[in-house]
């Protein structure tokens, strides 16, 4: 197991005993490191793991060949697979979606129909965004401009979706991989500049990692943590002096 992602998991209390947890495997690096991590913890905290994989219909056979890569991946390590397929850019023109929109979209509706045939509505949904994923999520919310929420980028908890490999590098995960011998996809459209994340990724961010300073990435996710926490510290502020008001103002009409 990769150092920290155990102790990640339990700072933010993501997965609890008798749980029934859905993760997304894409057949990428990120959601097969997560697969094999969840894999690992399953034992220990006697959870209920099942895996989505959600074939989105844009990449023609390079989309088959990966869904057929999750199957045969879940088949050997003996994990429960749902698999949905969609026709992503038909759906995102009948809603008036992009395309990244309407995938998003899809893949989270895919999560909680897994979870509704498990029988367990509300259990969790684990995602495999990474350090450089939070990074990027920082300076595409910063640059569209953006509150502390924003600011903060990608939450380790929201909503039933957890994310245990959040303050994890990518190069860490592919040194995981490497270290197992398990092989995984990747999406070539993940090269595309095409799209203004991978712009983000391959030049602002690449850019501030060399000619600035290598541990950006980490600093910056420190700073979210940093952000997410002052947040919830004013929040719970806010809410305490919202009840002193109320609480007057209906004392003092009384």
């Amino acid at each position: 197991m990769i150092p920290g992602v155990e102790a990640f998991l339990e700072q933010y209390h993501m997965i609890e005993q008798s749980d029934v947890v859905v993760a997304g495997v894409s057949g990428g690096a990120d959601s097969v490191c997560l697969l094999l991590h969840l894999l690992e913890l399953k034992e220990k905290l006697s959870f209920t793991l099942a895996a989505v994989h959600v074939q989105h219909g844009i990449r023609g056979e390079e989309s088959l060949q990966d869904a057929a890569f999750v199957e045969k991946l879940c088949r050997r390590y003996q994990v429960q697979l749902f698999r949905y397929d969609y026709d992503v850019p038909e759906y995102a023109k009948q809603h008036g979606y992009s395309e990244e929109e309407a995938g998003r979209n899809l893949r989270y509706e895919s999560f909680h129909k897994a979870l509704e045939e498990l029988g367990a509505p509300e259990g969790k949904i684990a995602v495999a965004h990474n350090r450089n994923d939070l990074a990027e999520t920082m300076l595409w919310n910063m640059i569209r401009g953006s509150g502390m929420r924003g600011m903060a980028g990608i939450p380790p908890v929201r909503e039933g979706i957890i994310r245990p490999l959040l303050h994890t590098a990518r190069v860490e995960i592919e040194n995981y991989l490497k270290e197992k011998g398990e092989s995984y996809c990747t999406d070539a459209t993940n090269a595309s500049l095409d799209y203004t994340r991978n712009r983000i990724r391959h030049h602002v961010l690449e850019e501030l990692k060399t000619e600035v300073n290598p541990q950006a990435v980490r600093h910056m996710a420190q700073l979210s943590e940093e952000l997410e926490e002052a947040r919830e510290v004013l929040a719970r502020v806010a809410e305490k002096e919202r009840k002193r008001y109320v609480k007057e103002d209906a004392d003092r009409k009384s």
